[in-house]
C-alpha cells in the first residue's frame, strides 16, 4: 500500500514539474517575441508542417 501511494505521489511530482516547464517555455517564448509580436499565419504553419 505505501509503495502505491509513493508511485502514486511521485507521478503527481512528474506531472506537475511538467506543467511548470511548459509554463516557463511559453513565457520564454513570449519574451523572444518581444513587445509587438505577432501571430503566425497559415502559410507558415503550413511550411511547418509540411502542407502544401
Amino acid at each position: 500500500m505505501r509503495q502505491a501511494l509513493r508511485g502514486e505521489i511521485d507521478r503527481e511530482k512528474d506531472r506537475l514539474d511538467l506543467v511548470a516547464r511548459s509554463l516557463a517555455f511559453a513565457c520564454s517564448l513570449r519574451e523572444r517575441a518581444g513587445p509587438n509580436a505577432m501571430p503566425v499565419g497559415q502559410a507558415v504553419r503550413d511550411e511547418l508542417y509540411g502542407n502544401p
